[in-house]
This record gives C-alpha cells, structure tokens and sequence, in this order.
C-alpha cells in the first residue's frame, strides 16, 4: 500500500496548520497535538499528526538544501548587481515545478497530459517574460549610452570639464 501524498492535517484549515506547526516546534507530542486537534473539532489520529511532521521536517530539509543552492547565486548578485534576480527566481520556479510533476504519482493519463500541459504552459509564459525583461534591458541600456554620447557632446560645446561630466554621469547613474 502507497502512501498518500497528503495528510488530513493539510485538508485543515490554514490556521489550524499554523496551529499545529507552533505545536510541533513548541516540542508538543504527537499525542497532545492530537488531543488539540479533537477539541478543536477536527478527529486527527496521533499517526496522522506523525505523518504531517515528516512531512514538515523533509520540507525543511529541502529548503535548507535549497538554501544552501542559492548561497552562490546570492554571492553572484552581490558581485554582479546587474545579474536579474528575476530570471534565476523564474528559472528556480520552473525547476521546482518540475520536480513537483515527477513527485506526483499521477495514474490517470488525461491528469497526467494536463499536468504536463500545465508545465509547458509555464514555460512559455517564462520564456516570453524572460523576453521581454530582456527587451527592456536593452531598450534602459540604450537610453543611457543616448544620454550619455549627448551629454558628452553638450559638454564638448559648451566647455564643461571632464571633471563635471563625471559627476554629471555618477548623479545620473550614466
């Protein structure tokens, strides 16, 4: 017999979770959290509440993984502020789906098409976001190099020293 990918705790209301996992970080037995759970008007078994907290603690466990994924990125963007944060949170989102949809275990074919559609939908859609940020990069990027060839000229023409257009230039980001 598989297990199922979702326990009754995660059927509960949002703040009945939030509830249950002050709970389990409070060091709580699965038991009392149980009992919580019944008087609370929700009839959760204690091995239901030991299934939620696998379930937490693997989660925790990715995003420590993850975390330490993102450590070098983070580094990057630190060297390179131009580095767009965006594409690599897009691309992360993407791999994260993906991961999502082989975790499923998705029996019936027309869920299974769909899903894949749903994925392939999403990458597009980050494709074409991707394009367009893109775009408007290289559309920012040509507005300031115009800015700066003209405050140059103007410069050239009217005597400013090299000194002021610097400054000029730094105040505008240029």
């Amino acid at each position: 017999m598989t297990r199922r990918k979702h326990t009754k705790i995660q059927e509960l209301p949002e703040d009945v979770r939030a509830a249950v996992n002050d709970l389990l970080a409070g060091g709580r037995t699965y038991g009392q959290i149980a009992e919580y759970l019944k008087g609370a008007g929700h009839e959760v078994g204690r091995s239901s509440v030991g299934r939620y907290a696998q379930d937490v603690a693997e989660a925790a466990r990715e995003l420590g993984v993850i975390t330490e994924q993102l450590r070098p990125v983070l580094e990057k963007i630190g060297e390179q502020p131009n580095l767009e944060l965006g594409s690599v949170a897009a691309q992360m989102g993407l791999m994260a789906l993906i991961g999502f949809l082989k975790s499923q275990d998705i029996k019936d074919d027309t869920k299974r098409a769909n899903a894949i559609s749903a994925v392939c939908s999403a990458a597009a859609q980050l494709q074409r976001s991707q394009a367009v940020a893109e775009k408007l990069r290289l559309a920012e990027r040509e507005k300031k190099e115009k800015a700066e060839r003209e405050l140059d000229a103007l410069a050239s023409r009217q005597g400013i020293t090299a000194e002021v257009v610097e400054k000029i230039k730094a105040c505008y980001a240029l």
